[in-house]
């Protein structure tokens, strides 16, 4: 028998197990298995013996943004990745540290591909030639009928020190919710509620006091 301690202790566990997808206000580190390949070009990845990366390790101790889209359609290429990386600079001045693009296709088409669609490297490029993060997000999307085959779920999240602050998952393929200005819009409607709160700390009724 657990104890009422050993109880309390497991259930963050166990109920993370039971969710089939992530959710705003998870922590990344409840998740396994979320191994990536970062683009570059077959002898590179030859080189390196076809190295994982732990996504892990993407946004340790990070305020990062992540997209992830279906692949290389339409859509992908001429309105979401540029609403991110037209967006990348001001992203930045509102706090994020790194704006990373998942796709699902082996890391040397990720590495063509990203070189066309952002020539001046504004993004990071995520590979997901396996599924496995894709898979642990709960965000597969079978386009099987499209003749494009198992690939991602089109969405956007924030991730601020391994913790899901902002998700957005989109419906099929349409591209709204998951796009740069809607992560913008919420990224300054907190810094205002930040702002909002902290005035009415102690410390900033007596400096409001005192102006």
């Amino acid at each position: 028998m657990l104890s009422t301690i050993s109880r309390s202790l497991l259930r963050p566990f166990v109920a993370r197990a039971m969710v089939s997808s992530i959710r705003k206000g998870d922590s990344i580190d409840f998740y396994h298995d979320l191994d990536v390949q970062m683009p570059r070009s077959f002898e590179d990845a030859e080189g390196d013996g076809f190295a994982w990366t732990d996504f892990k390790n993407l946004v340790k101790d990070k305020t990062v943004a992540v997209f992830a889209l279906p692949g290389v359609t339409g859509t992908c290429n001429k309105e979401h990745v540029p609403s991110w990386r037209d967006n990348a600079e001001a992203l930045k001045a509102a706090g994020v540290d790194e704006v990373l693009c998942v796709s699902v296709n082996d890391a040397c088409t990720v590495d063509a591909w990203a070189s066309y669609v952002d020539p001046e490297g504004e993004l990071t490029f995520v590979a997901d030639p396996s599924l496995k993060f894709t898979e642990a997000m709960g965000m597969k999307l079978d386009l099987s009928k499209n003749g494009l085959g198992v690939k991602s779920s089109r969405y956007s999240m924030l991730i601020e020190n391994g913790d899901v602050t902002e998700l957005f998952v989109e419906k099929g393929l349409d591209m709204d919710i998951s796009s740069a200005e809607n992560m913008l819009k919420h990224l300054k409607c907190g810094k205002a509620r930040a702002a909002r709160e902290a005035l009415q700390t102690p410390f900033g009724i007596y400096m409001a006091n005192i102006e």
